[in-house]
């Protein structure tokens, strides 16, 4: 009996590995400076990056902002050429609330034609510098005066 269980958690194991490793969507989102759900991030000169599952290739990428409440879609970039997914700064004209929290995530298109899933969500929660404040940078997650 106990070999079966044994044999079955094995299994499972295996499952959950194999789902993760080749799951159609992104995963591994980061913003800023690789930063995990980052506090007082300057969207001014943000940077996004997401990792690709194993066996794929990026051709083109959507990035979504949504409200706390996932009632408000405040910014979609729309499905955007680029190959790399580290680091992709936003479009300049993209405006966001000081002091705000936002959901954000991507979906992908794969050079072998097919789309992924939307990622999970990741947090953001934007600095204070489109409130007066000066330059702020985020470190470790929380957020410091750089002048």
């Amino acid at each position: 009996m106990i070999k079966n269980i044994l044999k079955g958690a094995a299994f499972l194991c295996v499952a959950i590995s194999a789902t993760w490793l080749y799951a159609d969507k992104p995963f591994g989102l980061t913003s800023g400076k690789q930063f995990t759900d980052p506090l007082g991030l300057n969207m001014q000169d943000a940077v996004f990056s997401w990792k690709i599952p194993v066996g794929k290739m990026q051709q083109a990428y959507n990035v979504q902002f949504w409200s706390p409440d996932m009632k408000i879609l405040w910014a979609d970039t729309g499905m955007r050429r680029g190959k790399v997914s580290v680091a992709r700064p936003l479009d300049s004209s993209m405006r966001f609330e000081g002091a705000t929290k936002y959901l954000w995530r991507v979906k992908v298109s794969y050079t072998d034609g097919t789309q992924s899933d939307w990622s999970d969500f990741a947090a953001i929660e934007t600095g204070l510098t489109s409130m007066g404040f000066g330059a702020l940078e985020t470190w470790g997650g929380a957020t410091i005066d750089a002048g």
